[in-house]
Order: C-alpha cells, then sequence, then structure tokens
C-alpha cells in the first residue's frame, strides 16, 4: 500500500503538465508518475508487490487529462482508494482500466 495522504492530489500532481504536449511511451509515462507530489514515488512503486495507492479526498481534481489515469495504470498502480475522486477522473479511470474506489 502506498500512503498519499493530502487532500486535493491534482492531476498536475499526477502527471506533471510540463509532459502533457510530448508523446511518452507507457514506460515513460510509468516513469515520471507523481514526480511533481513526490519524485520519489517511482522507486516506493517499484518496491511494492501489487501496489495499491490510498489518498484523501479529491483526488484527480484539476484538469481532465487522461494521462494522469493512464501513467499510474502504466507505474503498476493495481487499484486507487480515496474518501473521494474527481467525476472526471473517475470516468479517465475507467476508460483506461484502472480500478478506482471510494
Amino acid at each position: 500500500v502506498l500512503w498519499c495522504g493530502a487532500d486535493n492530489i491534482s492531476t498536475d500532481g499526477i502527471y506533471h503538465g510540463k509532459y502533457m504536449y510530448e508523446d511518452l511511451t507507457p514506460e515513460r509515462m510509468a516513469a515520471v508518475t507523481m514526480e511533481n507530489y513526490d519524485p520519489h514515488f517511482r522507486g516506493l512503486v517499484d518496491q511494492a508487490a501489487g501496489p495499491i495507492l490510498v489518498s484523501a479526498a479529491n483526488f484527480g481534481t484539476g484538469s481532465s487529462r487522461e494521462q494522469a489515469a493512464q501513467c499510474l495504470k502504466y507505474a503498476g498502480i493495481k487499484c486507487v482508494i480515496a474518501s473521494s475522486f474527481s467525476a472526471t477522473f473517475i470516468r479517465n479511470a475507467l476508460n483506461n482500466g484502472l480500478l478506482v474506489l471510494e
């Protein structure tokens, strides 16, 4: 389990806006996942077996960037559990096969 205890983790915290107009491979997207929130996040994911991300309220707030859900999936996150999500993030997660639970 990977704990991200802050409320309002935005799509920019999940997938930095500086990558929005670059055509990144799934491997590169995985490598930059959450770097704007925690630069060591990728290393934590690599150490976890079947990582599940647990967060607080309003996870995925902000822009509607689909890459936020994609990069979590490509990083190997099996599920995101939060007390609440942005409605747009939920839709993007479901569209990309990333399980989200409130």
